[in-house]
């Protein structure tokens, strides 16, 4: 039986091996998005929220502020439990609006350097 993570592993993969821009870019601290010029496959957009603390701003834990692209890698580690990080593009508003695929619920996405 193969483990759910590796399946998820091979996803990713393969999506990212569609992009027609194969360059393995390094991670920077400088929050400028790598020259990127692919056909879009590695990139993903994903909801970001305020996390577990309720602030004025956000009174509810977990509200979705808004919508950030991330490049894919062009591979990943083999492990199940390894890391699958992505590389931070900029915030996103393609695609219109509304709910998060139109289910209600929190989503957790933990920005990291």
């Amino acid at each position: 039986m193969v483990d759910v993570k590796v399946i998820y592993l091979r996803c990713l993969s393969t999506r990212a091996s569609y992009d027609t821009d194969q360059t393995n870019y390094l991670y920077t601290t400088t929050g400028i998005a790598p020259a990127y010029n692919g056909n879009n496959m590695r990139k993903v957009v994903m909801p970001v929220n305020s996390g577990p603390n309720v602030t004025a701003a956000y009174p509810t834990p977990y509200t979705v502020m808004g919508f950030a692209s991330f490049l894919l890698r062009t591979n990943y580690p083999t492990g199940g439990n390894d890391c699958w990080c992505a590389i931070y593009m900029g915030s996103d508003t393609s695609g219109g609006s509304g709910g998060v695929f139109g289910v209600a619920g929190a989503y957790v996405v933990r920005l990291t350097q």
